[in-house]
C-alpha cells in the first residue's frame, strides 16, 4: 500500500475499517429516520417527530467538525487537523514515540467519540493507562509518551511519523 506523505512533516489521517464501517452505520441509521419518520408519523404529531432527525443531523454536523483529518510535526508542536482548526500539541516534553498497531486494544472510552468518523477523547486500557487519543484506524497507531500524559495518533505512515518526531520507530516487542 502506498503512503501519502504530502510534504515533510506532514501526514494523512485515513480512516480504518472500523470507523468507515461506524460511520456508515449511524449516518445510514440518521438518515432512515429522517426518510421513515415523516412516511409514518400522522401530519398532527410531524413536528415532533422531525425533532429527533433534526437533532441526528446536528449530531453529525457538530461530529464531523471535530474528526481528525490529519496530523504536522512542525517548531516541536504536533498539530492535529481539524475540519476547521488545528488542534496543537506542544512535543517539548515527548519522551518516546512508537509504533503500536495493538495500542487501542481492549480500551474503554472514559470521554469522548467512540469511531464515529475518529475515535477523539480519554480512553483507558490496562497496556497504556489513561490517554487521550485523536486516530482514525486503530491498526497504524503511535504512542506518544509525554512527562505526564499519552497521546495516540493515527498517521497514515506510523514509522515516518515516529522518524519525523526524532526517534527510531520502533514496536513494543522490539524494546521488551
Amino acid at each position: 500500500m502506498r503512503h501519502r506523505q504530502t510534504r515533510s512533516g506532514q501526514f494523512h489521517a485515513p480512516w480504518g475499517r472500523a470507523v468507515r464501517m461506524g460511520t456508515v452505520a449511524v449516518a445510514g441509521l440518521f438518515v432512515s429516520l429522517a426518510v421513515v419518520l415523516p412516511l409514518v408519523v400522522p401530519r398532527k404529531a410531524m413536528a415532533p417527530a422531525l425533532l429527533g432527525p433534526a437533532i441526528a443531523t446536528v449530531t453529525l454536523g457538530l461530529t464531523a467538525l471535530f474528526c481528525v483529518r490529519g496530523y504536522t510535526v512542525r517548531h516541536r508542536e504536533l498539530w492535529i487537523h481539524r475540519s476547521f482548526w488545528r488542534t496543537r500539541l506542544s512535543l517539548q516534553d515527548l519522551r518516546r514515540a512508537y509504533v503500536d498497531a495493538e495500542a487501542m486494544q481492549h480500551t474503554v472510552r472514559t470521554c469522548g467519540n467512540g469511531g464515529f468518523m475518529a475515535y477523539t477523547g480519554w480512553f483507558r486500557n490496562k497496556r497504556l493507562g489513561s490517554y487521550r487519543a485523536f486516530v482514525t484506524d486503530p491498526a497504524r497507531c503511535v504512542v506518544l509518551e509525554f512527562a505526564d500524559r499519552k497521546v495516540v495518533v493515527s498517521p497514515d505512515d506510523p514509522a515516518a511519523f515516529v522518524r519525523a518526531l526524532g526517534f527510531e520507530p520502533d514496536t513494543p516487542e522490539s524494546r521488551t
